[in-house]
């Protein structure tokens, strides 16, 4: 809970989400080989392991600071964390050998800069009010 914290994440989901601007999809869509694609793709590749081991250090920090879901005020009890949650695990599954050729999982990694509204009340409550 501390804004040091919260400062860091907020700055690490926008260099992530930076970089997933910068993608050239049309050749991810093709299916051109990584070993074919520009620079800027072969960067944001190699560059996504460092993020998901970030953002599953914040996960696991907060689990081990609010407790997982049993107590009030817990990690899971915030709906919100839940989009942190999913986000975060399937960046995970994403980081397996296997599922790396399976697409739709990739499409998570685009939800990181929602993330940030878990940091910033009065977004939380213009997004719940527009839902």
């Amino acid at each position: 809970m501390h804004p040091h914290f919260d400062n860091t994440v907020i700055a690490l989901i926008i260099l992530n989400s930076l970089l997933l601007g910068c993608i050239n999809y049309e050749q991810i869509n093709t299916n051109v080989p990584l070993e074919q694609q520009d620079a800027m793709n072969k960067f944001v590749n190699k560059s996504e392991i460092y993020f998901v081991i970030a953002f599953g250090i914040e996960c696991v920090s907060k689990i081990i600071g609010m407790g997982f879901i049993i107590d009030k005020g817990s990690y899971l009890r915030d709906p919100w964390n839940w989009l942190d949650f999913m986000v975060v695990i399937s960046s995970l599954l994403t980081e397996i050998p296997a599922m790396k050729s399976f697409s739709g999982m990739r499409t998570f990694r685009l939800m990181r800069p929602l993330r940030s509204l878990t940091t910033m009340p009065s977004m939380k409550i213009l997004i719940s009010t527009l839902l």
